[in-house]
């Protein structure tokens, strides 16, 4: 993920409540929230591993990822839409294009895989 690309998706959850303190203590910085959750679910670290080159406990981990996860999950019904009809003209003939497929709206992952007989 380039730097953009982190503060951008910093911006896009800070102001969700879970990042709100509640008592005393205020908790860690956003950006390290989000670096420590973008590290364990990108990495084949161990969490133990997470652990000491962050300087927190396992619990911390869960916490901080758990937060994340809350924040970009409540995102969902604003990012992931279906296309209006201009849009699914627009990616239908581009994957007419990449590879012959008919009415086809998205793919999960962007694994195109082109089968030479189609069950």
């Amino acid at each position: 993920m380039d730097s953009q690309s982190f503060q951008n998706l910093i911006t896009t959850i800070e102001t969700h409540s879970i990042f709100q303190s509640t008592g005393n203590k205020k908790q860690a910085p956003i950006e390290l929230q989000l670096a420590i959750f973008l590290r364990r679910i990108g990495s084949k670290d161990e969490i133990f591993g997470i652990c000491s080159r962050f300087g927190i406990s396992e619990g911390t981990v869960y916490l901080y990822c758990k937060r994340v996860m809350l924040a970009i999950l409540s995102l969902k019904n604003s990012l992931v839409v279906w296309p209006t009809e201009e849009s699914r003209k627009i990616i239908h003939s581009g994957f007419k294009n990449i590879g012959g497929f008919e009415n086809v709206i998205g793919a999960i992952d962007g694994t195109h895989i082109i089968l030479a007989n189609a069950p």
